[in-house]
Parts: structure tokens; sequence; C-alpha cells
């Protein structure tokens, strides 16, 4: 056997406009596990930004849904408080509205 055979395979890979030569690699089962490796770690990476994502996502959430909260209730006491005055005659309405917004909150 020639000493190429016992070193092992030269690899030259062009990865983005750029040549990358890789000499005396043992097995091509070296570089797919380095491989792996690098897609495994940008996986966990990316999981760990959609969890990020998803947490702020969730804030947001939460914080529209009480405005949302806040304007139905600033709704319901002006319904009350309209429910309150029409109660009276229309002469008797501009009289009785600090009264129906007390009666409202």
């Amino acid at each position: 056997m020639s000493d190429e055979e016992k070193n092992g395979a030269d690899i030259a890979l062009e990865l983005g406009g750029q040549k990358v030569n890789v000499r005396n690699v043992k097995s091509l089962n070296t570089i797919l596990t380095l491989v792996a490796a690098g897609a495994a770690c940008f996986g966990v990476y990316l999981m760990m930004e959609h969890q990020a994502e998803a947490k702020d996502a969730g804030k947001s959430f939460v914080g529209a849904l009480k405005e949302q909260t806040i304007a139905i209730q600033e709704q319901t006491k002006a319904s009350r408080e309209q429910t309150c005055i029409l109660r009276f005659d229309q002469k008797d309405r501009q009289a009785n509205a600090e009264f129906c917004k007390t009666i409202a909150r």
C-alpha cells in the first residue's frame, strides 16, 4: 500500500466562494460527526430563540388583554350611567347627572 492510502483522504470543499482543503482525513465519519454536531448546536440555538420570542408574545398578549378588560369596564360604567340618567324625566336629567356618575362606579 502507498502512503496516501494509509494516511487517509484529501477533501476539497468550496463553501460560499471560499475553498477549503482538508488533508489526511482518516474517516468520512469524522467530518459528518462534526457537521452533525454543528447542526445540533444550531438547532438548540433556534429553539432557545423561539422560546424567548414565545415568552415575549405571551407578555404582549396579556398586556393587550388587560387593556381590553379596562375598556370593557369603562364601557360598562358608561352604560350604567346612561341607564341611570334615562330613568329620570328629561327636565331632571341634568340635575341628577352627578348622582348617576357616583352610582355607576
